[in-house]
């Protein structure tokens, strides 16, 4: 300029941006979960078991094929009468037929043992016996030896058993377990996965149990609400204001548990910070189309300049197979409620102007996002946020997005714990400004916040 070659262009600055920002009230979950046991409480009864025996002595006929009832001796003594006592079994062993010299006449013999168990150990029998009573009189005597007859060996004690009775769940390692949570905790109803089933009839205390499953493992999952309110920073900024409240209740059933408290918030105007020139012999080119720069530029060229990249932007987003220009893309972030995890961070972070705001543009023009990693947020990569929410994250301070809204993208047990925003990114400012207020004036909207409505203008 000492030269005379170039002359400053009148300084200039941009105009405030603003931005929507949102903080949280209601209630926090925190959620656990536990696993337990469930299995089969078997239920057995102790007895005291005898066995008694019965024979019976008859005739058999030969001439007429009859067989009489003679006598019969017994040792079951007054098991049959006690309360104490129940029959559980009885057998009837084969006959076994004797023919006693010369008398033309059989000696059938028939054995019954029985069982009975009972309460007490207690031998309500009779000992060992060869005395029949003949034809149930109070007649009785004990057989020649040629007869054969075989007696009874006397009642006699087999030893104590279990009986089983039945089952009933067992449940008690959960119980303990939910017994044992914090004050306040909730949990839903446990899923249940049966981890032993084979074999299918087992042998407990001598009898055989069958069940189809002998142990579940049984998972609860829990929560614990509390009351939270993240909102103390937000409301505390100069720079931002109580735009509205949307309910993250997913459904809302009776008062909200979880409102979104949204503040739109102003970004300071960016002002130039360095002297422009222009200088003799520069050329302005747009399109193919070159304009040589006067050597004494006027106040409003910025705005002619302006207005030149306005056509140039029309052109390039006009589309023609839709008939459509400025068309937008539908995206969106996610923030997990009353947490220090933030992915939506955007223009809270800052504008990008200068050399920070073209290399943003190179990166995204190319589609390479590597670009886009120095200019990112900083905390969004140590947040695992996705390479959609840092490429939001760029748009949105370059100043190319419009905030739909925000709904609850995802519900624990009982309340909402992530939210997710809905914007619509464009492909350049003229494009988002021109959508924003023609949008206004057609009485159009962006649609829902799940369902974000981003197409550009019809011819």
């Amino acid at each position: 300029s000492s030269q005379g070659n170039c002359q400053p262009i009148p300084a200039s600055s941009g105009t405030a941006s603003t931005y929507y920002d949102s903080c949280q009230i209601g209630t926090a979950e925190t959620d656990s979960s536990f696993t337990c046991t469930i299995g089969w409480a078997n239920q057995f009864t102790s007895a005291y078991q005898y066995t008694c025996h019965t024979s019976e002595w008859d005739i058999y006929n030969p001439n007429t094929g009859g067989t009489f009832y003679w006598g019969e001796v017994s040792d079951c003594g007054s098991f049959a009468s006690q309360s104490s006592c129940s029959q559980v079994g009885q057998t009837k062993k084969p006959s076994v037929t004797i023919w006693p010299p010369g008398a033309g006449l059989g000696m059938v013999f028939t054995e019954t043992d029985t069982t009975y168990n009972c309460g007490a150990q207690t031998n309500y029998g009779a000992s060992a016996s060869k005395t029949y009573c003949i034809n149930h009189t109070t007649l009785c005597f004990e057989p020649p030896p040629q007869d054969q007859a075989p007696g009874v060996p006397g009642a006699a004690y087999v030893g104590p058993i279990q009986t089983y009775q039945g089952s009933t769940v067992d449940n008690a390692d959960c119980q303990a377990k939910l017994k044992a949570l914090p004050t306040g905790e909730t949990c839903l109803q446990p899923t249940q996965v049966c981890v032993d089933a084979s074999p299918t009839t087992r042998t407990i205390n001598g009898v055989a149990v069958t069940h189809d499953c002998w142990q579940w493992q049984a998972t609860y999952q829990c929560s614990t609400l509390s009351s939270a309110n993240d909102c103390a920073t937000l409301s505390a900024k100069s720079t931002c204001s109580f735009d509205h409240e949307v309910c993250l209740d997913s459904p809302q059933t009776g008062a909200c548990q979880v409102k979104s408290e949204v503040y739109k918030c102003t970004t300071p105007a960016a002002t130039q910070t360095s002297q422009a020139y222009s200088c003799s012999g520069d050329v302005y080119c747009i399109d193919g189309s070159c304009t040589q720069l006067p050597t004494s530029p006027a106040p409003d060229l910025a705005n002619a300049l302006v207005a030149m990249n306005a056509m140039k932007d029309a052109n390039q987003q006009f589309d023609a197979n839709k008939l459509t220009i400025f068309d937008g893309d539908a995206t969106g972030c996610h923030k997990p409620l009353f947490g220090l995890v933030n992915c939506c961070a955007g223009k809270v972070s800052g504008l990008l102007t200068g050399a920070a705001a073209a290399s943003a543009a190179i990166g995204l023009a190319s589609g390479n996002p590597a670009m886009l990693l120095g200019l990112v947020t900083q905390f969004l990569p140590l947040f695992m946020c996705s390479g959609e929410e840092m490429q939001l994250d760029v748009k949105d301070r370059m100043g190319l997005c419009h905030y739909v809204g925000e709904y609850c993208s995802e519900k624990a047990l009982f309340v909402c714990t992530t939210m997710r925003k809905s914007y619509c990114c464009y492909q350049s400012k003229l494009a988002r400004v021109i959508q924003e207020q023609g949008r206004a004036q057609l009485g159009l909207d962006f649609g829902s916040p799940q369902s974000p409505t981003c197409t550009g203008f019809t011819v």
